[in-house]
């Protein structure tokens, strides 16, 4: 937690925000530091909205969130956010069970790239948080195996083979993404400059009934 590190535009602040990187109050302090950068950003009235909202009160949480979600792009937020998650799951940490059980839900709700994430390592994560002593030790024995699966997802978003769309959060899954990747297409072997001696020998039609 905290703006150590993190600075930066309106834009990125509120995803730090929205993504529980930094508090309410990081993001009231981050505001009033940079009141002049703010006021040329933003029209009028979301401007005076911001300098005079109520940081204080129990609500603030969400109801900064509502004031700032429609200062973002939701899709890009949204790559944000899933990369920062696979970014993390990267080295192991203290986060990594709860980062690891996330990508159960995350297939479940719809991105279904996630397969090789969620089977074994995010349904097992989710199991072994309920209730297992031994929980630790065995987040620990993913790796390093996870990572290459961890780093394969992230190919796939950061070259675009995987565009994340917008959450929706009135249907279900909420999750919606586009695929391009490549389908995998076996190769026709090329025999023709191996030697005919070493060719595989192809039966003639008549020599199937045999």
């Amino acid at each position: 937690m905290g703006l150590a590190g993190k600075g930066g535009s309106l834009g990125s602040l509120a995803y730090y925000f929205l993504n529980s990187e930094i508090t309410v109050v990081d993001f009231e302090q981050w505001v009033y530091t940079n009141v002049d950068t703010i006021e040329n950003e933003l029209d009028e009235t979301t401007f005076f909205e911001l300098i005079s909202f109520s940081y204080q009160l129990p609500a603030a949480k969400n109801d900064l969130a509502k004031l700032i979600r429609p200062l973002i792009d939701e899709a890009d937020y949204e790559k944000y956010r899933v990369l920062k998650l696979l970014n993390d799951t990267l080295v192991y940490s203290p986060n990594s069970h709860q980062n690891i059980a996330q990508f159960y839900d995350l297939y479940c709700g719809g991105y279904y790239f996630f397969k090789s994430l969620a089977f074994p390592y995010g349904i097992d994560a989710n199991i072994t948080l309920i209730d297992d002593e031994y929980a630790e030790e065995k987040i620990q024995s993913y790796y390093p195996k996870i990572i290459a699966e961890v780093e394969k997802v992230i190919h796939w978003i950061e070259n675009k083979e995987i565009i994340l769309n917008s959450l929706n959060k009135e249907e279900f899954p909420k999750y919606d993404f586009e695929d391009n990747r490549q389908p995998h297409i076996p190769k026709k072997q090329n025999y023709q400059h191996v030697p005919k001696k070493i060719r595989p020998q192809q039966k003639k039609w008549w020599q199937f009934w045999k």
